[in-house]
């Protein structure tokens, strides 16, 4: 199984235009929830990492992850968010 340090997060968070301490704030603005449900996506089915980890890495619970995976299933819906989140997929596939 991977971890999170394994995965340079810079050019990550500079696709998602978030920092990290925004994606740890407790804000419900919502860029930022769209880029913790990608973000969480990407890590548990693209990394296979483990939940526990991720809401360590977003400073939530792993109540809240579950929420953010169930919640991007719901965006996908969203054109918007489709083209962004498959930006985030070409990136972390090339790196």
């Amino acid at each position: 199984m991977n971890t999170i340090n394994n995965i340079p997060l810079d050019k990550l968070l500079e696709t998602l235009e978030v920092t990290m301490s925004e994606l740890r704030s407790p804000s419900r603005k919502r860029p930022l929830c769209d880029a913790r449900a990608m973000l969480s996506t990407v890590f548990r089915k693209q990394y296979r990492i483990k939940q526990s980890e991720v809401a360590l890495l977003l400073d939530t619970s792993q109540a809240a992850v579950s929420k953010m995976l169930k919640r991007h299933e719901q965006l996908m819906q969203d054109p918007v968010y489709q083209i962004k989140f498959n930006q985030v997929k070409i990136l972390m596939s090339n790196l």
